[in-house]
């Protein structure tokens, strides 16, 4: 008789047991918010002469003012590449230095 009150006390045991090593349910995540979002960049290739049509050296982003639709825009990024030859078209394509939209 002890041995079956023992050996149901193991089994019961046992079984409590293997019912107390159930996966708790993951924890919800907190909730974020989400929006949608939507980024343009563009690139805009200058070349900068002066009225002989050789290269303006030295300039920088501050150098250059980016209007859209007459709102100042950020330039985000500048690269200054440098020409390896002579410009292209010399005089005649500095000749009318005015601002040209983009």
């Amino acid at each position: 008789m002890r041995r079956a009150a023992l050996a149901a006390a193991i089994w019961v045991g046992a079984a409590s047991a293997l019912g107390a090593q159930t996966t708790p349910a993951p924890s919800p995540s907190p909730t974020v918010g989400s929006f949608p979002v939507a980024v343009e960049q563009v690139t805009v290739d200058v070349v900068v002469a002066n009225r002989n049509g050789d290269p303006v050296g030295g300039l920088t982003a501050r150098d250059f003012t980016i209007l859209e639709d007459g709102r100042e825009q950020n330039v985000v990024s500048f690269d200054l590449v440098r020409p390896e030859g002579p410009a292209a078209g010399g005089a005649e394509a500095a000749a009318d230095l005015s601002p040209w939209p983009v």
